[in-house]
C-alpha cells in the first residue's frame, strides 16, 4: 500500500540527516496503541518530534521534498 511508497523516502531521510536526528519507523498494526495514542486517521503518517514533544504530522504519501523541509525547520 501507500506505506511502502514512503518507506524509501524515510530511509533517505535517515540517510540525509542520520547523525542529526533518530529516524523510527513503527508497524501500526502492530502497535495499535500509537495511531489510537495520537489521534491518527491517515496512514502513513510521518511525525517529527523535537524533545520529545510532538511537533508536526504529515499523513498520506508526500514527495520527499516535503519531509526534508519539515526536518529541517525543526533542526535549526
Amino acid at each position: 500500500g501507500s506505506c511502502k511508497l514512503v518507506t524509501p523516502l524515510i530511509d533517505q531521510l535517515a540517510d540525509a540527516y542520520g547523525d542529526r536526528v533518530n529516524v523510527m519507523k513503527i508497524d501500526f498494526d502492530a502497535n495499535k496503541h500509537v495511531p489510537r495514542r495520537f489521534g491518527l486517521e491517515g496512514m502513513p503518517a510521518v511525525m517529527f518530534f523535537k524533545d520529545g514533544e510532538l511537533m508536526e504530522t504529515l499523513t498520506g504519501v508526500k514527495p520527499y521534498q516535503a519531509y526534508s523541509n519539515a526536518l529541517t525547520r525543526f533542526l535549526e
